[in-house]
């Protein structure tokens, strides 16, 4: 394999794998209702084609081509406008295609970045929640490694990425066994047995996929699998926009200086679960630097350094002074 430079670190690098790209024009009615009125519908209000990008982006360009070819032929009676959500990382695109449920005047061109978005949890929309109707553009993206690398293909990068709990943890659901309870007495045969089941759902899999993935699994029909109580409802995801972002990253650059602000997905739950399917906005940061590996969360032996609690206490009072307006 060819070597390559990278343009910000400067290090030597090769490619090791690409996936194919794609920008696709998406609107949020089901594919039957589409093809039933496909033949004599027509728009009956204005038509808004939104992007996730700023006027002058790439995806605003390919809105805008096509706002002007439907204009210029009059392929619709009425007035066609781009509509730009650049929050979020496309995730403010998807939120509002998503309250245009069923209204066939709102597309949207997306592309992998918005599937990137649900994947690391900022959005709670994914690809199954929008009818695709067109591709626009192809493109692929490629993961590099230093030439030195004994990772040489996307299986071995795969394979590295797994070997790491933490993010093993978030690669895929997982469902462990965490209690086992059977029988009344230590010399008779049980009457029944019961194990407790934790599941943590990789974005865009429902409560009931999972529990059917266990049925099958187990394949013994005189096992039932039930839930413990009803499946929450997702919410909405809120987007990342500066207003909350920027005091973040600045506090960090105060309190821990050269440490970047990533948005990644967790494995656990917060509150969140409950706040954001009734409209109530929730993001989670905690300030606190911690190994992952060892801190044992939720173990017998869990644990934390006393630093950490004290530094993770002074950065959310100052973040929450921040968002107040304070200093």
């Amino acid at each position: 394999m060819s070597d390559c430079m990278t343009s910000i670190a400067r290090m030597r690098c090769r490619p090791i794998a690409s996936m194919h790209a794609l920008v696709t024009l998406a609107i949020t009615y089901s594919c039957a209702y589409s093809m039933a009125m496909a033949a004599d519908w027509k728009p009956a209000a204005q038509v808004e084609i939104v992007v996730p990008n700023s006027p002058g982006g790439g995806n605003d360009a390919v809105a805008r081509l096509m706002q002007k070819i439907v204009q210029d032929r009059r392929l619709v009676p009425t007035p066609v406008v781009v509509v730009n959500k650049p929050a979020g990382g496309g995730s403010a695109t998807l939120s509002y295609l998503g309250q245009k449920l069923n209204d066939p005047h709102t597309l949207a061109v997306v592309s992998i970045t918005q599937q990137l978005t649900y994947i690391g949890g900022t959005t709670a929309q994914g690809y199954r929640d929008f009818t695709p109707l067109a591709t626009m553009i192809g493109d692929f993206i490629g993961f590099a490694v230093r030439a030195d690398s004994p990772i040489t293909s996307g299986k071995d990068l795969i394979e590295r990425l797994k070997k790491d709990p933490s993010n093993n943890a978030i690669l895929r659901t997982n469902c462990v066994a965490t209690q086992l309870a059977g029988g009344h007495a230590p010399n008779a045969l049980p009457q029944r047995a019961t194990a407790n089941v934790n599941c943590r759902m990789f974005p865009g899999r429902s409560a009931e996929e999972v529990r059917q993935e266990l049925i099958a699994a187990i394949a013994d029909p005189g096992v039932t699998v039930e839930f413990q109580s009803p499946p929450e409802k997702p919410g909405v995801q809120p987007p990342l926009s500066r207003e909350v972002m920027a005091p973040i990253e600045a506090l960090s650059r105060d309190m821990y200086p050269g440490i970047a602000v990533i948005p990644t997905i967790n494995s656990g739950a917060t509150d969140g679960r409950f706040l954001t399917p009734v409209g109530i906005p929730t993001y989670g940061v905690s300030g606190m630097l911690s190994d992952g590996a060892t801190s044992n969360a939720h173990g017998l032996n869990e644990r934390i350094r006393v630093q950490t609690l004290i530094e993770g206490r002074e950065f959310l009072y100052r973040l929450t002074k921040a968002y107040a307006g304070g200093k």
